[in-house]
């Protein structure tokens, strides 16, 4: 945690120092290549699933025999024949669930997962085991994240930097956890993390 804080801040200063552009901060992560295993993956041991966005889905992966129904089997194959024949005709699929709903309990939510390709975009909003809400997507272009940060302070209160890492903990791929932090010192916004472990 106190290596994130100090990037974090490291980074914030940094903007702000050179580019005086304001009350308002973005960082743009790196382009996001999530595989095609790692989401399908994610998808299975999530606790539910809220949103699925697939560009050029490709029915083609979705397997031969998969389940729909059961025990009805034989309703089976005419879903996936079906998608067959749309998912090449759309350029997306965006869905989402109803409060207290999961995806992965509709048809389209069953197979859509299965239709995403090794190079298009995909956005998919989960619960995890622990119940926290998360954001697997793959980017071809930078996304920017926006932040509000007060520059009329030399300060850079701990509430804010939580918040801008909450953000960023959605965000899977970034692969950032946020932990509590036993002081309450407030961190200065341009501050050398060296001064802070002097004054602790």
């Amino acid at each position: 945690m106190d290596a994130v804080c100090s990037r974090l801040q490291s980074t914030i200063a940094k903007v702000l120092k050179q580019c005086k552009v304001g009350p308002v901060v973005s960082l743009s992560p790196t382009t996001s290549l999530v595989g095609r295993a790692e989401v399908i993956e994610y998808y299975k041991s999530s606790r539910k699933v809220n949103r699925l966005r697939v560009q050029n889905p490709n029915p083609q992966q979705i397997p031969e025999g998969f389940t729909y129904y059961n025990p009805q089997r034989d309703r089976n194959e005419i879903i996936r024949d079906s998608r067959l024949h749309d998912y090449p005709k759309l350029k997306s699929v965006d869905i989402a669930a109803k409060e207290g709903n999961d995806l992965r309990k509709t048809h389209l939510g069953k197979d859509l997962v299965y239709a995403v390709t090794e190079t298009d975009p995909f956005i998919m909003e989960f619960e995890d085991k622990e119940q926290r809400r998360r954001i697997l997507r793959r980017n071809l272009k930078k996304t920017p994240l926006e932040f509000r940060v007060d520059v009329d302070s030399d300060q850079l209160s701990c509430d804010t930097l939580r918040q801008v890492l909450e953000i960023l903990d959605k965000e899977v791929s970034l692969d950032i956890t946020i932990g509590e932090r036993s002081s309450t010192q407030q961190l200065g916004l341009f501050t050398d993390s060296d001064e802070l472990d002097d004054d602790e």
